[in-house]
């Protein structure tokens, strides 16, 4: 995925998806937040041996959104993942070998992400972005219904995330075009299991139209599987 070939890659996902999506679309967002999950140097930045190319072409979308919710009153979070000396490493820690530390230059978000005043950063050790955030309260106390999930790594935190958001209760809404993984397979693996089994799949503009005032669109369920 590029920025160049976005809106091909959407067309040719969705055909890919049909089949497995349960309910496409965003349906209304009145009722929404909008979750960008690790969007760090760590994975943007050519040096780094977690480099993923296409989350740079995620970028203009996740922004368009993100904007988008500011406009209408509702609420934009940003996790950014990395551990502090104090942390038990766990199964992170033996799975990968690595653990990104808080002081490393590279967890930091990439400098092309605008953080506004009211926008919130949640620290996140692993792959849940509910994980001892505070995530989940915060959208209690809000009221919220759906989560509308960018970012990356397709099939690791954003799914994790997904699954948990569904199991809370909450509808997930996963942007094809604004998340990313190392590798299509992965991309496309990951998106087809969630349409099936626990979110709703849409694009971008799908999104920015939703959340047109005008377009508060009403949301559609299937029936069979």
């Amino acid at each position: 995925m590029t920025e160049h070939n976005l809106e091909q890659k959407v067309r040719t996902w969705s055909g890919l998806l049909e089949p497995y999506s349960r309910h496409p679309g965003p349906g209304k967002l009145v009722k929404s937040a909008l979750l960008v999950v690790d969007m760090q140097r760590f994975f943007l930045d050519k040096s780094s041996h977690a480099f993923v190319p296409s989350a740079s072409a995620c970028l203009g979308n996740i922004k368009a959104i993100a904007e988008k919710f500011r406009q209408a009153g509702l609420p934009v979070y940003f996790t950014r993942h990395f551990h502090r000396p104090g942390d038990m490493p766990g199964s992170m820690a033996k799975w990968w070998r690595h653990l990104l530390q808080e002081n490393d230059p590279l967890s930091l978000l990439d400098p092309r992400i605008e953080i506004k005043p009211y926008d919130l950063v949640l620290h996140k050790r692993t792959y849940s972005a509910f994980d001892r955030t505070g995530l989940s309260t915060l959208l209690e106390e809000r009221g919220t219904e759906k989560l509308v999930i960018t970012g990356v790594m397709t099939h690791l935190c954003v799914d994790t995330t997904a699954r948990e958001a569904f199991v809370r209760n909450l509808i997930p809404v996963v942007v094809m075009d604004a998340t990313a993984a190392p590798d299509e397979d992965l991309h496309i693996s990951a998106l087809k299991t969630l349409a099936h089994g626990v979110a709703r799949l849409c694009s971008a503009s799908q999104v920015l139209h939703s959340l047109s005032h005008e377009n508060q669109e009403e949301d559609t369920w299937r029936d069979e599987p």
